[in-house]
């Protein structure tokens, strides 16, 4: 029998953002946006990416200045290569 759900997320990005444990910092303490992360993984995969970390790396990178003008966020830097599986991992 499981725990009766206490709170309510309206979004599975509000859930993953509220997640306990989950520390998206960089070894300099800086934060990538989870939302920018998580779309343009997805946006790389649908873009038929063999699922190669690089190959996901490049196409976060080269869609990374559209994506931010979509989302209205600042022109931030995209995700490093190192920094991607270790974010993916958490």
């Amino acid at each position: 029998m499981t725990a009766p759900i206490t709170e309510q997320y309206t979004s599975f990005y509000e859930h993953i953002k509220n997640c306990e444990g989950l520390d998206l910092r960089d070894n300099r303490g800086k934060t990538q946006p989870l939302a920018i992360i998580l779309i343009g993984v997805m946006i790389a995969l649908l873009r038929n990416r063999d699922g190669v970390l690089s190959s996901i790396h490049r196409a976060i990178t080269n869609t990374h200045q559209a994506l931010c003008i979509h989302l209205n966020e600042n022109n931030l830097a995209a995700i490093s290569r190192a920094q991607l599986p270790l974010i993916l991992k958490k």
